[in-house]
């Protein structure tokens, strides 16, 4: 599966079966947004800022920016990361949310004030 519990840190490489069943599952999702949603999650996990994301994400940063926020005012983001959690086992889910939780807690840090995870996440509820 997609998430390696190695370290605690989710593997962000989908495999095919994942991205078969967010493609069913999300409807708007295309079929070449699949590097672009590995991206996002980089970024969301790694608090990496975005102009910063690697290019060896076969995807660039401005791309992978405009899709998420493509989706997040398509109001599709809550049930594309929540489709997501679905392909996952317990364990891996649960290695992402705390994942999403420590990256959202040090993005709050760096920048000196509380930002709610529903900024990332949608209406996604996180467990723990």
């Amino acid at each position: 599966m997609l998430s390696s519990l190695e370290g605690d840190t989710p593997n962000l490489c989908l495999e095919d079966a994942q991205w078969d069943a967010l493609l069913l599952g999300v409807p708007k999702l295309n079929v070449r947004d699949r590097r672009a949603f590995e991206a996002v999650l980089f970024v969301m996990v790694s608090g990496t800022p975005w102009q910063d994301l690697p290019d060896d994400w076969g995807v660039s940063s401005r791309t992978a920016w405009s899709r998420y926020q493509g989706w997040c005012k398509q109001e599709v983001w809550p049930l594309l990361l929540e489709t997501f959690f679905l392909t996952l086992l317990p364990l891996e889910r649960e290695s992402w949310e705390r994942a999403l939780l420590r990256a959202e807690n040090a993005r709050s840090q760096k920048h000196g004030r509380a930002r709610r995870l529903e900024s990332l996440a949608g209406d996604v509820v996180f467990s723990g």
